[in-house]
């Protein structure tokens, strides 16, 4: 059975994720080559979304494909399914996922 808080809970993060998509359209898409700076305006308007967002953008860039990084480790996990993980186990920590 769904709890009160859980509920408010829930209701709470999809109204605000309806928002900041409704926001893209009247903020603008932001400046591409530089998305730390929006999320840093941005992040008290969408906290529960920049904190997914700072997740994302935590994750360094580099020059080698993800396919060709993984290509010796094809027996086990694939990189998607350790990255989901990964950042399952973040939001549960933070409390921005109920199991």
């Amino acid at each position: 059975m769904v709890e009160v808080d859980d509920l408010a809970a829930t209701t709470h993060v999809k109204s605000e994720l309806e928002r900041f998509l409704v926001a893209k359209m009247t903020h603008g898409e932001g400046d591409a080559n530089n998305p730390l700076l929006w999320w840093k305006i941005h992040e008290r308007d969408f906290p529960t979304v920049a904190k997914i967002a700072w997740d994302f953008l935590a994750i360094p860039g580099t020059s080698v494909s993800s396919r060709h990084f993984c290509a010796e480790l094809r027996s086990s996990l694939k990189a998607k399914t350790i990255m989901q993980a990964l950042l399952t186990k973040v939001w549960i920590k933070a409390g921005l996922l109920k199991i």
